[in-house]
């Protein structure tokens, strides 16, 4: 009889790997039978028999202990373990040891390795036998295979097709695609097959990284669902770490778990040895817990060490909650540099609460080590030192740059020591990363993902839950607003802002929002996701008590195929024609790569009443579809401008199109009740096209419920923190600030200040102007990758002062969010003589006759937000005053006021308004 609430929902979980067997793959599935219940769903986890008899590798192939099945049963779930048999080949193996018969060995295992994917065969089998005899008899509402080993997936799939059930594939680590399988020709192209031939069944793919994704997704179909949930730390390692005191008699460094090739673990003994020949007043102890390589560092250190005898201590695999306890002992937790894969000794190193020492950033002889060794191709557009962006967003520890720093670190390390018999952790913010909290993301795919057949299409609703709102969204009582958003998350970018925060809010305000988008799938993390393609050929909607989104599959046309496939640089000529094909064809026809936006909608109002339609561009074909549907319907509708359309500065040389741009404006914006805009200056422009209609005028803003929560986050006291985001414009002086930068800092080598970008436009031009050839200037700067627009807000709370270049006559959305960080603003230049040489060479909006040319300046005075800097000499004397204030008094202060008219959720209550006007 099965222990489960019947209103819980219940996963049948395939692992191989599982406790008792001590391994980083087994304790995925182990947290998810650990939290999974207290989300209201019931694990069920088939997995095999460990018996841990050798205490070593030997234990993956060794005999379960029983040749029944054994079932547990807890309040947390159900746990079958199957017997396990070896193969023959690990029969040899146990009996004769690694170092005989290893021909006859490896041809026996590539035989199972790969017939088991076609004939019933395998030591893994008995996996699928007891998963179906449990399946006959109990229902389950999905089941997840997570890998490797990957015939754990057909396993999955199998199951599905006989018993009906959505299963979903968790990638732990990579398959085909796998590097060490890049010159097995056979075998790679054997498991690519099954691998997409399996896959495309599943219901959704997880991946444990975007790194993993990146690799896998390219064997996948562009319309596979997916999602990121990453490992973590176990919260109960909190409690084992606050209860286990720290060594203090001699200073420990820590390490657990596999050596890779990769590592330099002889470079970083010899160092070590180097530092204590030189240094005899110190004394310190490195641990090694339960390393494939044990027997192999024993001989080392006593062949080569003599120094590290007596102070490196190795000792054999222990159970999880046993090394955790190990580890927590230690001062300090040694890490050795993935590169672009993040492992998950991290996680719990971050949960342990000991500093981390990371080896290493940039050393010669490590480079060289990598380049040998590394079995990752890491040509990717995922990050390469994801460990080193982890340890500084949460203060956990020292990332150490080559054999140099590592010695002055364990001096500095040794002499803290001495003083206070402990390491102090300031490790900070790290609650995201608890295992807990991933399980909690999979609770909610697994609760979402139902299965309506509509049309013979297959649609996934997504219920987000009550956000504790009080306001009752119901059709009965709302009034509905159907919105054509073209831009919108998980999409970075400033257009889709807008839209989101209408879904956001409208409900509060009584106006149910129905967003209506494209699909938008995140797999070149560059400008090409803007034409990729969806990652579904059937339209995915998600209903809420805040508003429904429908997002339409997108599938690129063909000049964005050619761009996909050769990049961005080849072709051109040939691309930009067919793409003026396209972009006058979907005016005369409803065809088109966001035609299915419109057929969306269409398909929606035939059995949904609206009371108005808003659609916000650009692109402008949502004008026209938007305008179609109105009079189709006999539906109001607003025209949202983000920026003019034919009357933009960017085809004023460009007459034909210019010419035809304002006919179709003309012709579909005629028949909007009301026009919205976002400033004063894009309402002047369209104005004059339009001088007969209502105008009202809702700018951009910031999120007041995530900058509120984000005050309580303090910058560095030690290091002052410049942050800039998002698109560098031609007439922007950056060139002009980073020369002034530059001279500060070689006037004022003492001082710390760093200065952070954060989602530019990366164009070779841009990145020349940043890093010049002063590498110690360059140490002082770094670029990071487009974030979402949570976690970059977040990133931004980290710094002290924000950077903000003059667009004049435009406002931007940027201002908005530096208002909502509350941290002062630095506007470059009011009058400065090069930037006025760039703003009249290339700024591209002309000034109107009694339009203010300054609207970032007047903001900034109204909310006393930060500093207007006229030119460059005002620019090193404010540095040198922002210095010294940070030197005495550890913060920047900020003086910010009257930013609550620039919340988005205040403007979306404006936006409810207008909407009502127009209705009655």
């Amino acid at each position: 009889m099965d222990i489960l609430n019947k209103n819980q929902k219940k996963v049948l979980i395939l692992a191989y790997d599982f406790p008792p067997y001590v391994s980083a793959g087994g304790l995925r599935p182990l947290s998810w039978y650990n939290y999974l219940h207290e989300f209201d769903v019931t694990p069920v986890v088939v997995t095999r028999q460990w018996s841990n008899h050798y205490g070593n590798h030997l234990d993956y192939i060794a005999p379960g202990h029983s040749d029944q099945t054994l079932i547990d049963k807890t309040e947390k779930g159900i746990i079958i373990r199957s017997p396990y048999k070896p193969n023959r080949a690990n029969k040899i193996f146990l009996k004769y040891g690694e170092t005989k018969y290893k021909w006859l060995r490896k041809i026996i295992s590539a035989y199972y390795e790969i017939f088991q994917f076609v004939l019933p065969i395998g030591s893994k089998r008995n996996l699928y036998i007891e998963a179906k005899n449990y399946l006959k008899h109990h229902k389950v509402d999905a089941i997840i295979a997570t890998g490797d080993p990957f015939i754990l997936f057909k396993y999955a799939n199998d199951l599905s097709k006989k018993f009906g059930i959505p299963w979903i594939a968790d990638y732990r680590d990579i398959w085909s695609n796998n590097f060490p399988l890049k010159n097995k020709t056979i075998l790679k192209t054997w498991f690519s097959f099954h691998e997409r031939k399996l896959v495309k069944n599943a219901y959704c793919v997880l991946f444990v990284s975007e790194f993993v994704k990146e690799k896998t997704q390219m064997l996948l179909k562009p319309n596979t669902c997916h999602y990121i949930v990453p490992n973590g730390y176990d919260p109960n390692i909190l409690t084992i770490s606050q209860t286990t005191s720290q060594q203090y008699d001699v200073l420990n460094i820590g390490y657990a778990g596999s050596i890779l090739q990769w590592h330099p673990i002889d470079y970083f003994l010899s160092i070590v040895n180097q530092f204590l020949l030189e240094n005899e007043q110190y004394k310190l102890n490195i641990n090694f817990y339960g390393t494939n390589l044990n027997e192999e560092i024993k001989s080392l250190v006593n062949k080569n060490y003599s120094k590290l005898r007596t102070c490196v201590n190795v000792f054999p695999k222990l159970p999880y909650s046993n090394v955790i306890t190990k580890l927590s002992e230690n001062n300090v937790l040694l890490l050795f540099n993935y590169y672009s894969f993040m492992g998950t000794k991290i996680y719990d190193y971050l949960g342990i609460r000991r500093k981390i020492l990371l080896c290493f950033s940039d050393d010669e002889i490590v480079n060289d080590i990598k380049i040998k060794h590394y079995t990752i191709d890491d040509q990717t557009n995922i990050s390469s030192h994801l460990q080193e962006d982890l340890i500084e967003k949460t203060r956990s520890g020292i990332v150490v740059k080559d054999a140099t720093h590592l010695k002055l670190v364990l001096k500095e390390l040794s002499i803290e020591f001495s003083e206070k018999a402990h390491i102090t952790c300031n490790t900070q913010d790290i609650e995201n990363y608890s295992r807990k909290n991933q399980v909690s993301k999979l609770a909610e795919i697994l609760k979402r993902i139902k299965v309506t057949p509509v049309e013979s299409n297959k649609i996934i609703f997504f219920d987000k839950g009550n956000d504790n709102k009080s306001t009752n969204t119901s059709d009965m009582r709302n009034k509905k607003a159907l919105i054509l958003a073209y831009d919108f998350p998980p999409y970075v970018s400033v257009g889709g802002l807008r839209p989101y925060f209408w879904y956001l809010h409208f409900a509060e305000y009584g106006i149910s929002p129905v967003v209506i988008t494209r699909q938008w799938n995140h797999k070149y993390k560059n400008s090409l996701d803007f034409v990729a393609p969806g990652f579904s050929n059937n339209t995915i909607t998600e209903e809420s008590n805040i508003g429904t989104i429908i997002r339409t599959p997108y599938f690129p046309n063909l000049s964005n195929r050619i761009m996909l496939r050769y990049g961005e640089s080849r072709y051109r000529l040939l691309r930009k024609t067919i793409s003026s094909y396209f972009e006058i064809l979907q005016w005369i026809s409803f065809k088109g790569t966001k035609s299915n936006i419109y057929k969306a909608a269409k398909e929606y109002l035939k059995n949904n009443p609206v009371d108005i339609i808003i659609a916000t561009s650009e692109p402008f074909i949502l004008f026209k579809y938007a305008s179609a549907l109105s009079k189709k319907h006999n539906i109001q509708w607003i025209a949202d401008y983000r920026d003019p359309w034919s009357s933009s500065i960017n085809i004023n040389k460009k007459h034909v199109l210019k010419s035809l741009y304002k006919l179709f404006e003309t012709r579909n914006v005629k028949s909007a009740s009301a026009i919205v805009t976002v400033s004063e200056f894009v309402k002047s422009k369209i104005f004059k096209i339009f001088p007969n209609k209502d105008f009202y005028i809702i700018p951009n803003g910031f999120n007041s419920e995530i900058t509120e929560k984000l005050h309580h986050i303090s910058p560095s006291d030690s290091v002052l923190n410049i942050a800039f985001i998002g698109t560098i414009n031609p007439w922007h002086p950056l060139s002009q600030v980073m020369s002034v930068y530059t001279r500060f800092l070689n006037d004022n080598p003492e001082t710390k200040i760093k200065l952070n970008f954060y989602g530019i436009n990366q164009t070779v031009h841009i990145t020349k102007q940043i890093f010049g050839s002063d590498h110690l200037i360059n140490k002082n700067i770094t670029i990071y990758p487009k974030l979402a627009n949570d976690d970059l807000l977040k990133e931004m709370a980290k710094n002290h002062l924000m950077l903000l270049f003059n667009d004049y006559s435009l406002m931007g959305t940027k201002i908005y969010d530096y208002l909502g960080i509350k941290k002062p603003i630095l506007l470059c230049f009011s009058d400065d003589d090069d930037a006025n040489v760039l703003k009249r060479h290339y700024h591209y909006v002309e000034k109107d006759v009694g339009y203010s040319n300054h609207l970032q300046e007047d903001l900034i005075r109204k909310t006393d937000s930060g500093y207007i800097i006229k030119n460059q000499d005002h620019l090193y004397d404010t540095l040198k005053s922002l210095t010294q204030e940070f030197k005495n008094n550890k913060e920047i202060i900020c003086n910010t006021k009257n930013t609550n008219e620039y919340s988005r959720k205040h403007l979306a209550a404006k936006y409810t308004e207008i909407i009502n006007r127009i209705i009655k």
